[in-house]
């Protein structure tokens, strides 16, 4: 007759050689020494890892691409890099279309710089004594007085030209006049600036809100170098300069407004420096 004892011994038996195989497979064996884990014993994870396949990464290289400009565009910038002063700029030189205003103003802008650049070079080294200094900064101011009347000049016949026929923004009836005011706002929404033309007086502050989620660059034309309007350039933002020029210098986030003081007559366009499909004019008289 079967004790239990019996039956409990044979139970043991059975369950023994699966309680040592478990702990083999599963549990690292220690070196007797140092009582370290036998790091050449395999484990499941281990075994798992090398069964599966590793992934091959193939590098993609990155092309530039490739801008081909048309013999007629090279032309153009080959004739507007000749060009030296602005008397001898041709608003004729451009093709009428949707992209005509703003072509002619980056064009002329760059005439413009090249010019004050060539006057500051011509004065150089000329300065030896307080009195000298003096002279060659009034002359230089009246010569730069000149060069930018002539500028302004220029940037009317290229609203002329450039309007006619051409489906252009630029609408009389849309254009808000905010004569005998000191300050007035301009709003920045998902469809850009409103109003997007304003008239005011000299002296007179403007000041922009965003009211959209993305952030709003406002600033003088023309993307990416802000030179437009007099003294302005994107050069100059994080200068001790920054406060005087047309240049928000940075994105306004929602409910942020920047402001600026127009002190120059003129007509001066401007645009979102983040998104530069953004367009505004400010008329100042």
């Amino acid at each position: 007759m079967i004790t239990k004892k019996q039956i409990i011994y044979f139970i043991l038996l059975l369950i023994l050689p699966i309680f040592l195989a478990f702990g083999q497979y599963y549990y690292p064996q220690y070196d007797e020494q140092t009582l370290t884990p036998n790091t050449n014993q395999p484990t499941q994870e281990s075994k798992n890892l090398n069964t599966k396949e590793k992934p091959i990464f193939k590098k993609r290289k990155l092309e530039k691409p490739n801008i081909v400009k048309s013999s007629e565009v090279k032309n153009l910038e080959e004739k507007i890099g000749k060009i030296e002063k602005l008397e001898n700029f041709d608003v004729k030189l451009f093709k009428k279309g949707k992209n005509c205003r703003h072509e002619a103003v980056a064009a002329l802008t760059k005439v413009r710089n090249k010019e004050i650049a060539n006057l500051n070079n011509k004065y150089k080294g000329t300065i030896k004594t307080s009195q000298d200094k003096m002279a060659v900064i009034k002359e230089m101011n009246e010569e730069k007085s000149k060069i930018n009347e002539l500028f302004r000049q220029k940037l009317e016949e290229i609203k002329k030209y450039c309007e006619i026929g051409t489906g252009s923004l630029k609408n009389k009836e849309k254009t808000i006049k905010t004569k005998n005011k000191n300050e007035i706002t301009i709003k920045i929404t998902d469809n850009g600036f409103e109003p997007k033309e304003v008239e005011i007086t000299k002296g007179t502050k403007v000041a922009w809100i965003n009211e959209q989620p993305n952030p709003s660059w406002p600033a003088s034309a023309v993307h990416p170098t802000h030179e437009v309007y007099p003294g302005s350039s994107i050069k100059k933002c994080g200068t001790p300069e920054q406060n005087k020029i047309f240049d928000a210098c940075r994105g306004l986030k929602q409910g942020e407004n920047w402001s600026f003081v127009f002190n120059e007559v003129g007509e001066w366009y401007y645009h979102d420096h983040l998104n530069p499909s953004w367009k505004g004019e400010i008329v100042v008289k």
